[in-house]
């Protein structure tokens, strides 16, 4: 039961997010080092961080990422909801 709670929990916190946060331009991830759902950018403030080091003048800034926000925020929603439904079933065949 704990797992669902906490599959629960994480679908409603990125719900949450996409609601208020959508419009978000610089996403900076304190779990990105989370395999489950990987940053489509990189995944860790390193990657972006490198890409910056090699901007050259006139390319697009590697922290503004709206579009990969968007991606990940989707991406974080379909995982939660696939595994949320995966502890109901589960618990479901034990009864």
């Amino acid at each position: 039961m704990r797992e669902r709670e906490g599959g629960t929990k994480f679908l409603d916190s990125i719900r949450r997010l996409r609601r208020e946060f959508a419009d978000i331009e610089v996403p900076v991830h304190i779990h990105s080092y989370l395999t489950t759902y990987r940053f489509p950018s990189g995944g860790t403030v390193f990657e972006p961080a490198q890409q910056l080091a090699r901007r050259k003048p006139g390319e697009p800034h590697p922290f503004v990422d709206n579009a990969a926000w968007r991606r990940w925020l989707d991406v974080a929603e379909a995982g939660a909801v696939q595994y949320v439904d995966e502890v109901k079933q589960k618990a479901e065949r034990a009864r």
